[in-house]
């Protein structure tokens, strides 16, 4: 500033931007876990910066599996979190200066879900940059007792659980009587651990539902005893009464575990009226002296 008639002057001021610096972590509960346990992601937005971080919003596109449902742990979470269409969504709104905003969710798990659960959480925000953050849990899963699988399954995709589940045998009507079905066979593995050495004997059962429709289906070639390393048993014999089959192999000692390969015959419905309205049937198989054996396969209209 000047004058005319005095002197000069001056004067001086400033002032400091702060900015936030917005992080994210990212961390599984556990990183394995058996079946049926909960799994659970915790999901950290922490402001490092000298200001505050506003406008923080975390989404993350949650892991998907077969028996997985997300939800969030509200006793375990700040507010402004839900779950939408697998997707969640965190509108945190402003984190001050060294404070920190988190979300914990969880799922059940079943039998289904095994495998690795990878996921990738992100953060952004309105006045500074944004951040990502991965984890991954890994649901482990005890091999299958048993499955029912289309006829060219092997013992070692089955052993391995790699093998595909068959659900549904679908037939035509000829005359009013079943034509044909498709596929013609199946095969009903199951899991076994042999009693004693020398000759071990197991019954496996077929019941139908309804059992008005008590039609039930014969052995086809190709059945077999395999050992764990799915090596085929010699001196097998099947024999099949009504709904039982009788599986008789010879082990060299107790304790062994096998793996019986089962195939049924669907084309032996042929010429049968078909199941009472609606037309289905459900054929469930089970191995006496193992509750958990039991495997269901439906038998319905094309």
């Amino acid at each position: 500033m000047s004058t005319s008639n005095d002197g000069s002057a001056q004067a001086s001021a400033s002032t400091t931007v702060n900015c936030g610096a917005i992080s994210l972590a990212k961390a599984a509960d556990q990183a394995t876990v058996s079946a049926g346990d909960t799994i659970g992601f915790r999901i950290t937005a922490t402001n490092a910066g000298a200001g505050d971080a506003r406008g923080v919003t975390v989404t993350d596109p949650l892991p998907t599996a077969a028996g997985v449902s997300w939800s969030v742990d509200a006793a375990n979470s700040d507010s402004g979190c839900t779950i939408s269409g697998g997707v969640l969504t965190c509108n945190f709104g402003t984190v001050a200066s060294g404070a920190s905003k988190a979300v914990h969710v969880t799922s059940a798990t079943t039998k289904d879900s095994c495998g690795a659960l990878d996921n990738l959480a992100a953060v952004s925000t309105s006045n500074d940059g944004s951040a990502q953050a991965s984890a991954s849990t890994t649901v482990n899963c005890p091999q299958q007792l048993s499955q029912i699988t289309p006829g060219k399954t092997t013992c070692e995709e089955f052993s391995s659980d790699t093998a595909q589940s068959l659900s549904t045998l679908q037939y035509s009507i000829k005359r009013s009587l079943i034509n044909q079905v498709n596929p013609g066979v199946f095969v009903y593995w199951v899991k076994v651990t042999t009693s004693v050495a020398g000759t071990n004997t197991f019954t496996l059962h077929q019941d139908v539902d309804p059992t008005s429709f008590a039609k039930y289906l014969g052995l086809a070639s190709g059945s077999g005893a395999f050992s764990s390393t799915c090596v085929r048993a010699s001196g097998v014999r099947f024999s099949q009464s009504g709904a039982d089959t009788t599986v008789r192999f010879t082990a060299p000692a107790a304790g062994s575990t096998y793996y019986l390969g089962v195939k049924y015959d669907a084309t032996s419905l042929k010429g049968f009226a078909p199941p009472p309205p609606p037309g289905t049937a459900t054929y469930t198989f089970s191995t006496s002296t193992l509750p958990a054996s039991a495997q269901s396969i439906n038998l319905a209209k094309k």
